[in-house]
């Protein structure tokens, strides 16, 4: 018999993308963020939209390298932003771009509370929810009632 467990996320843990999805109304790529921030990014003519691809086809080493890579790569550009104070990430346009971090990462919790930012310029912004709808209990935005738990820095 297969029993399914739902853990309660606590929020009180940091997710880069949501952050700055939350302040800026849409994402970064981790490749991008990486090379903005000086260190290297993703590996050429791979990405997380072929890992199940690859992972059928019995390449799981190559898949496991790959997401290895991404978890080293994530905590790399944590870790440069935190002791620099901002992201920077390259646009598709080519440009340099920046959001300042101010006090550091924010924990889950905490970007939910941030004020919608102005989406009105583009044609299909993302929702909060299109980060957190996977989730077993319904979360409300942008004000979100919450517990004070502590939220570690990185390093």
């Amino acid at each position: 018999m297969a029993v399914t467990h739902w853990v309660t996320p606590t929020l009180s843990h940091a997710d880069l993308m949501f952050h700055v999805l939350c302040k800026l109304g849409y994402g970064v790529s981790l490749d991008a963020a990486a090379r903005g921030m000086g260190l290297e990014g993703k590996p050429k003519g791979m990405n997380g939209r072929l890992a199940p691809a690859l992972w059928a086809e019995g390449k799981r080493e190559e898949v496991l390298r790959y997401v290895g890579q991404d978890a080293k790569t994530t905590l790399a550009v944590a870790r440069v932003c935190e002791s620099r104070g901002e992201l920077r990430w390259v646009a598709r346009s080519g440009k340099m771009r920046c959001m300042t971090l101010g006090e550091g990462w924010l924990a889950v919790r905490d970007a939910m509370e941030l004020p919608l930012p102005d989406t009105s310029w583009m044609d299909e912004p993302w929702p909060r929810e299109r980060f957190t709808g996977w989730t077993p209990i319904r979360l409300r935005f942008p004000a979100v009632s919450h517990h004070s738990l502590p939220l570690q820095k990185f390093g």
